[in-house]
């Protein structure tokens, strides 16, 4: 995918950051994949209005999360890609990284990475074009001694 911007943190992620900071332990969850389709439009958020998404503008693909790798106060987090799931070709205009924190149920958006319309294709399963890679995103994680993520070994 270009890249025009680069992953940012949303208001989530800064508040869920900050509470690294202090001590607290962060998981990240999962990744997605969407076309940020909204009421027919691909939508192209500013950083401000990236800072308050609380989703994707329209999640399409689920991605399970295979390995973390803490370099000081960013991480290299992977996430498995494959189309066997998708039901609708579609282009990757948006990509999220949720997490949560330790002992809390409910995921939220850390960080948010839009395309545009400069996405990458996301054939369907029927296509003669299999989809299976890894996808990386940087992303600030402040203190790596209490960041962990939720791996899927499952192939």
């Amino acid at each position: 995918m270009a890249d025009n911007q680069g992953m940012r943190l949303t208001n989530a992620g800064a508040e869920m950051l900050a509470r690294v900071m202090n001590g607290e332990k962060l998981i990240f969850t999962r990744g997605a994949f969407g076309d940020a389709i909204k009421d027919g439009q691909i939508v192209e958020p500013t950083t401000d209005e990236i800072a308050k998404l609380t989703a994707l503008i329209n999640e399409r693909l689920s991605l399970p999360l295979i390995n973390i790798t803490p370099t000081g106060a960013y991480a290299e987090v992977e996430m498995r890609v494959q189309n066997a799931e998708v039901e609708a070709s579609f282009m990757v205009s948006e990509v999220g990284l949720f997490a949560k924190m330790d002992g809390e149920e409910t995921e939220q958006l850390y960080g948010y990475y839009s395309a545009g319309l400069k996405g990458d294709w996301m054939p369907q399963k029927q296509s003669a074009i299999a989809k299976d890679y890894i996808y990386t995103v940087i992303i600030c994680i402040g203190n790596a001694d209490n960041v962990t993520a939720l791996i899927n070994r499952s192939d």
